[in-house]
């Protein structure tokens, strides 16, 4: 067991009363440095800083890492699912610089520049392909410059390095999202209008056959993204219970919901998205406009529980059943729904990216804009979409509650 300050084994003392304590302690960190932003630190160094050497087995690049995260994570400015994502952009850092003969601790300013010149590492199967293969886009150099900063600061502030070749780029250097690339992450304004129109939505997802409900469903997503900006993790999560009739202030996922469903078609609902280490919960409405798509799928959903029921449960366990799936049960299934074993299964992120970024292209064939060289074609995209619509009717500080974000420096678009 390591100690989250230091990465020593915890006979450095951390966890110990404060008079038996040989070094300071995380919380004094917190409190000692200034903030100077998410990912690092401006200000003095304090006078005393211990040096901090790595335990047998772990190599100081990694021990730079997990000081800096962790100290992140106490300020409340990373979550786990934060950290875990950086963990990989440190390591593809770190093979650079051995590819080139550079270990880590031996970097100059010159080397980051050219790092961040070029195309971005780590290009794994779960990344999608890069726009330019050539060089990383503004919005990855800038996020590679400040996990550089962020790190090698903290690494020369506990003297496992002894300078900081970060801080010694010039301000003019420094990467900034460019305009092109703010753009490209949010949707045409005039495609983003048709998107949120029930009747394109439908056009969209046309009802070939009654056999095919996941059409319903697929429409109800689109509808469930454009209003409530959602990230597909927290669409992947939802429940039955998560959606609730605002007017009645009851669920509409419930074993009476055929009756619950038309009583008020086109009441407005809430949805209930659930606090998770990346995001905060937080209640949003689907308007009266898109609320009949996801009551649409709403019949359909209890018509695939009733399937499910019929061949699973005895007749006298039914209602409890539908009772216990229709609440607990995911409010979006996949398409094996209908043919596996599964009750409910869960959709994935790659189910749900392929329904959106059908859905944009469809759209654009509609437009006549399917000959345009464009880059906005999944559910990131239409997130960015409604936070961007979001600050331009609210504010920044309502527009990130509203996304979910824990600091408003999370946002990355500003109003236009």
């Amino acid at each position: 067991m390591r100690c989250a300050w230091c990465w020593h084994s915890l006979r450095c003392g951390h966890h110990l009363p404060t008079p038996f304590r040989k070094h300071r302690t995380q919380a004094a960190v917190v409190f000692r440095f200034q903030r100077g932003g998410p990912l690092g630190y401006q200000g003095n160094a304090v006078k005393t800083t211990p040096k901090s050497t790595p335990p047998a087995g772990v190599l100081p690049s990694e021990q730079a890492f997990h000081v800096w995260a962790n100290v992140q994570k106490a300020l409340g400015e990373l979550s786990d699912a934060s950290i875990g994502k950086y963990k990989p952009l440190w390591m593809a850092w770190l093979s650079w610089g051995l590819q080139r003969g550079i270990p880590w601790d031996a970097i100059q300013v010159e080397d980051i520049q050219t790092f961040l010149q070029g195309s971005a590492p780590g290009q794994g199967v779960s990344r999608r392909r890069a726009i330019n293969p050539d060089r990383m886009s503004s919005y990855t150099r800038q996020r590679y410059y400040r996990l550089l900063k962020g790190v090698y600061t903290t690494a020369n502030k506990v003297e496992l390095i002894k300078h900081n070749p970060a801080l010694a780029m010039d301000e003019k250097d420094r990467p900034a999202i460019s305009e092109t690339d703010r753009l490209s992450q949010v949707l045409e304004p005039f495609l983003f209008r048709e998107l949120v129109k029930p009747e394109r939505i439908k056009e969209i997802f046309p009802e070939k056959t009654k056999a095919n409900w996941w059409h319903a469903r697929d429409r109800a997503i689109i509808a469930v993204l454009v209003e409530t900006g959602i990230t597909v993790t927290e669409l992947i999560a939802l429940r039955g219970m998560d959606l609730v009739e605002a007017a009645q202030g009851r669920g509409v996922a419930t074993p009476n919901v055929q009756k619950s469903i038309f009583a008020t078609p086109n009441a407005e609902l809430l949805l209930d998205v659930m606090h998770t280490s990346s995001e905060v919960g937080r209640t949003l409405s689907i308007g009266p406009q898109l609320a009949p798509l996801v009551r649409a799928w709403l019949a359909w959903r209890h018509r695939l529980l009733v399937e499910r029921s019929a061949v699973t449960e005895p007749l006298s366990r039914r209602d409890q059943f539908m009772a216990t799936h229709g609440l607990n049960g995911p409010l979006f299934v996949a398409l094996r729904a209908r043919s596996g074993t599964e009750i409910f299964p869960l959709m994935d992120s790659t189910s749900v990216y392929h329904t959106v970024s059908q859905a944009l292209k469809r759209l654009r064939q509609m437009q006549q804009q399917e000959s345009l060289t464009y880059v906005a074609k999944g559910p990131a995209v239409v997130r960015n979409s409604v936070i961007r619509r979001w600050i331009d009717e609210y504010g920044p500080e309502e527009a990130a509650a509203m996304a979910g974000l824990k600091n408003i420096l999370s946002l990355r678009l500003k109003a236009t």
